[in-house]
C-alpha cells in the first residue's frame, strides 16, 4: 500500500513537473495567451506558478493585469516577485510605486543588476544625479565594462553638468564597441555642445569611413565643419546629403551660409531662397540671405531680410519678461538662487513699473541667502519706487498694498535683529 501511495505521489510530481515545464517552453515561444489560459482558472498558484502568470500579462501588453497578479500573490516576500513587480511599475511608467520596491530590494541586493538599473533610472528621472552616480560607480567596481551602465552613468554626468567625465566614459565605450552608433553619437554631440568641433568632427567621420553613408553622422561631420568655419568641407559634406536625395532645411541653409562665407554669392542665394522657402522665420537664413542680396548686382533687395532678422531676434519686452520670470522661478525653485536673482533683475529691466521683482529678489536674500544688508537695500528699492497712490479696491494693487505692509514690518525686524546683534557684540 505503501508502494503504490509513494508511486502515486512520484507520478503527481512528474505530471506537475511537466506541466510547469510545458507552461515554461510556451512563455519562452512568446505563447503567452495560452499561458494566461492555462494559468488564469488556478486561483491556488505556486510562485512559479504566479510569477509566470504576471510575466505573460506583462509580456501582452497589460500592465494593468500583471500588477493586479503581483499584488494579490501570496508570496509577498518573494524578491523574484517583488522584483517583477517593479519592472512592470517601472516600464509603465509608475515611478513613484517602483521607487520603495527599487530602494528595499537595492537595500539588500546592491548588484542584482536589474533592480540597480530600475534605481538609478529612476533617480536620475527626479534629479537624483548625485544617488544615481553613486550607485552606478559602486556597480562599476565589479564589472567596469558593463555597456548599459557606463551609458547610463554617462548620460548622468551630463545632466549633472559633469561633461568631461562623460566624455572620458564614452572614449573608453567606443574602445570597447567601435562601432557601437548611439556611443558615438551621443560622444559626437556632446564634443559638439563643448565647441569641441575638431573633436566632434573626428568621431563623426570615424563612422562615415567605418559605416560607409550615415546620414546622422554626416550631417554631425557638417555641422562640426562649419562651426570650426571650415566651409569647404561643410558644403561637401552637406552636398553628399544632397545627392543621397536630402532636401531639409539643415543641408539648405548650411550649404547657403557656407557658400555665403566663401564668398560665392550666387550660390549662396540659390540655396538660402531654398531654404527660405521652406522655414521664413528662420532667424540665420534671413540673415545670410539678405547679406548675400547686399553683395549682388541689386543689394537693396536684401535689405527686408535683414530687417527681417532684426525683427525675429528682438522679441517684444512683454514675452522677454515673461520668459525670465519663468526662468526666475524654475531656478527659485530649484535652489540655484543666484541665477534666480539675475532673471528677476532681467524681467525687471523688462517691465520697470513691475516693482514685484524688486521684492522677489529681495526675499530671496532675506529668507534663502540670509544677506540682511542687501535684502534691506531692495526692500527700500521697492518701496521707494512705489507709486504714490494704490487703490485697494484694484486687486493687483491691493496686494501690493499688502506687500508694502509686509516689507516695512521687516524691514523694522531686520534692524531690531541688526540692533540687538551687535549689543551683544
Amino acid at each position: 500500500m505503501k508502494k503504490l501511495l509513494f508511486i502515486g505521489a512520484a507520478l503527481m510530481f512528474s505530471c506537475t513537473l511537466f506541466a510547469q515545464e510545458n507552461l515554461s517552453l510556451m512563455f519562452s515561444q512568446e505563447r503567452y495567451s495560452e499561458v494566461i489560459s492555462q494559468l488564469e482558472p488556478n486561483v491556488d498558484r505556486n510562485e512559479d506558478q504566479q510569477y509566470l502568470l504576471a510575466s505573460a500579462y506583462f509580456q501582452s501588453g497589460r500592465s494593468d493585469l500583471a500588477i493586479q497578479c503581483l499584488l494579490s500573490a501570496d508570496h509577498t516576500n518573494s524578491n523574484l516577485l517583488k522584483d517583477l513587480l517593479s519592472k512592470v511599475y517601472f516600464t509603465s511608467g509608475q515611478y513613484a510605486e517602483a521607487l520603495p520596491i527599487c530602494e528595499d530590494r537595492f537595500q539588500d541586493e546592491s548588484m542584482h543588476l536589474g533592480n540597480l538599473m530600475r534605481y538609478a533610472q529612476i533617480q536620475n528621472f527626479n534629479s537624483n544625479y548625485d544617488n544615481t552616480i553613486n550607485a552606478l560607480l559602486a556597480y562599476r567596481e565589479q564589472d567596469s565594462l558593463n555597456l548599459n551602465v557606463n551609458m547610463l552613468l554617462a548620460e548622468t554626468f551630463q545632466k549633472a553638468s559633469e561633461p568631461l567625465m562623460a566624455i572620458d566614459i564614452y572614449n573608453k565605450l567606443l574602445k570597447q564597441y567601435p562601432t557601437n552608433q548611439k556611443v558615438g553619437y551621443r560622444l559626437a554631440q556632446l564634443h559638439y555642445e563643448k565647441k569641441q568641433y575638431k573633436e566632434s568632427f573626428d568621431v563623426s567621420m570615424h563612422f562615415v569611413d567605418t559605416l560607409g553613408y550615415t546620414k546622422r553622422f554626416v550631417s554631425m561631420a557638417g555641422l562640426a565643419s562649419f562651426k570650426a568655419r571650415s566651409n569647404g568641407n561643410s558644403v561637401k559634406l552637406f552636398k553628399r546629403m544632397e545627392t543621397r536625395g536630402d532636401s531639409s532645411l539643415l543641408t539648405k541653409k548650411h550649404i547657403g551660409m557656407a557658400y555665403h562665407r566663401m564668398e560665392n554669392y550666387e550660390n549662396a542665394i540659390n540655396y538660402l531662397y531654398a531654404a527660405y522657402d521652406l522655414k521664413d522665420d528662420d532667424v540665420e537664413v534671413c540673415f545670410f540671405l539678405g547679406a548675400a542680396l547686399g553683395q549682388s548686382n541689386m543689394p537693396m533687395r536684401g535689405k527686408p531680410y535683414l530687417e527681417k532678422a532684426a525683427y525675429l531676434l528682438a522679441p517684444s519686452p512683454g514675452l522677454m519678461e515673461k520668459i525670465h520670470t519663468k526662468l526666475a522661478m524654475m531656478h527659485e525653485d530649484s535652489g540655484n538662487y543666484t541665477k534666480a536673482i539675475a532673471y528677476y533683475d532681467s524681467a525687471y529691466q523688462y517691465s520697470p513699473s513691475n516693482v514685484q521683482y524688486i521684492y522677489n529678489q529681495a526675499a530671496i536674500y532675506d529668507y534663502y541667502l540670509e544677506n540682511d544688508l542687501k535684502a534691506q537695500e531692495l526692500y527700500e528699492q521697492f518701496l521707494t519706487r512705489l507709486p504714490d497712490t494704490l487703490d485697494s479696491k484694484k486687486g493687483n494693487e491691493l496686494y501690493t498694498l499688502r506687500l508694502k505692509e509686509i516689507v516695512s514690518n521687516r524691514l523694522i525686524n531686520i534692524k531690531e535683529e541688526a540692533f540687538f546683534r551687535e549689543g551683544a557684540q
